[in-house]
């Protein structure tokens, strides 16, 4: 069972109010130069749907990361694609009032996964002497202590954990169209909801002062929705205008999009499980072969749903 903080975590997690922009700006400057160790960035870039969002970022990334640069490429061998990646540079150039090459100068190498949260949450913790330890991070005497006390607050709640387990599957199925699979709160990178959750109980338990950084973190999460880090600027997702769950809080609808954003972008999704409109809403007109490799992403009890209706068309 969620307890309070938890459900109130999840709450800011699934918001379907608009971001308080100003709000999450301020809150990322905050914590830029105890978790990134960069000066606070000036450049903020908004956008209304993951697909412009991460795909804005992957340009910026593409700068100085050779794999990003690649993904590009072969993403602009079509025409269609190659004129939307150049809208979206085009877009960021005028946002910034700057030159593509100072730009990308500016905003420098993704910092998402390199954020330092660790010193931060283990001062809330009260383990900052065990956790630089030399005799525990050498094997020694007081290593089974680190192992039991530090080592689950580093590593965050389980994957059984109410919080994260729902996380896990939003944070999948909003990251799908942007190409992406990582943002500032996802399970693969520092600082995510659960482990937001899991700080504000021992907080609270424990009354120690929650460090700046930290809460600058719950500001930003409280405010905005997946955001991307570079150097010297920041892509913004914001949140999303109407979601839909099932009774495990997985997004979810039968009979329409499950989440539909501000510029009319949409996900469709089934148990939380991404999918497209066609499977939702109209299934027999997949032709066999493509059905058969959809069906491989889905769930047993929806394939065999939706097999009933798919024979049920053919027979009239």
């Amino acid at each position: 069972m969620l307890s309070e903080i938890q459900s109130a975590w999840l709450k800011h997690l699934t918001s379907m109010e608009a971001s308080d922009r100003q709000r999450a700006e301020a809150a990322v400057r905050a914590f830029y130069p105890d978790v990134v160790y960069c000066p606070p960035p000036n450049y903020f870039f908004w956008f209304d749907s993951p697909e412009r969002a991460g795909w804005a970022s992957r340009l910026l990334s593409a700068a100085s990361d050779d794999s990003d640069q690649r993904i590009l490429e072969d993403k602009s061998r079509s025409p269609e694609r190659r004129l939307f990646l150049e809208g979206l540079r085009v877009e960021l150039c005028e946002k910034a009032r700057l030159e593509w090459d100072q730009l990308t100068k500016i905003a420098g190498m993704s910092r998402t996964q390199q954020t330092l949260w660790a010193p931060q949450r283990i001062e809330l913790h009260g383990l900052t002497d065990l956790y630089l330890s030399k005799d525990a991070r050498k094997g020694g005497s007081r290593r089974s202590e680190w192992e039991s006390r530090v080592r689950p607050v580093l590593d965050g709640p389980d994957k059984d954990d109410a919080v994260r387990r729902i996380e896990d599957r939003f944070h999948a199925a909003m990251l799908h169209p942007s190409g992406l699979r990582i943002s500032l709160s996802t399970t693969n990178s520092p600082y995510t909801y659960a482990k937001m959750a899991q700080d504000e109980e021992a907080a609270l338990a424990s009354g120690r002062e929650v460090p700046p950084a930290i809460a600058a973190a719950w500001d930003l999460a409280r405010s905005a929705g997946e955001c991307w880090l570079f150097q010297g600027a920041v892509v913004f997702l914001d949140r999303p205008a109407d979601l839909r769950f099932n009774s495990e809080m997985f997004l979810h609808c039968d009979d329409g999009p499950a989440v539909a954003f501000r510029d009319g972008a949409k996900i469709w999704a089934w148990n939380g499980i991404v999918t497209d409109e066609r499977v939702i809403l109209h299934p027999e007109d997949i032709p066999a072969d493509e059905w058969q490799q959809s069906r491989e992403d889905l769930p047993a009890e929806y394939v065999a749903r939706i097999e009933a209706r798919r024979y049920k068309c053919a027979r009239s």
